[in-house]
């Protein structure tokens, strides 16, 4: 496994599920939630998306649990930020964030 590669792969990918992500998060959560228990449902996703990132960029083959840990934490902060800063700049107090959040309630 070149690691150099899965950085890079791991690095641009991130950011673009980190772009999208937000609208999948306004989706799932509902308006009545706590901020508490909006945040918590934002760090598990980006945290899943983030993991699950790492393991298909790098085949699911690491050499030890060590290098798969900072692979992962790598692309969970970078889906975190990306998401984040999107999510703030972007997508808050706009008709689709309000849109998607009242689906559900």
């Amino acid at each position: 496994m070149d690691v150099t590669q899965v950085v890079f792969d791991l690095a641009w990918v991130s950011a673009v599920i980190g772009f999208f992500l937000p609208l999948v998060i306004s989706f799932l959560k509902k308006v009545t939630w706590s901020d508490g228990l909006k945040k918590t449902l934002a760090i598990l996703m980006c945290a899943g998306a983030g993991l699950v990132n790492t393991g298909v960029q790098a085949g699911w083959a690491f050499g030890t649990l060590g290098e798969f840990v900072s692979l992962a934490v790598f692309s969970i902060m970078d889906v975190y930020v990306t998401a984040t800063v999107i999510y703030t700049n972007l997508w808050k107090g706009t008709n689709i964030d309000t849109a998607l959040a009242g689906i559900r309630s």
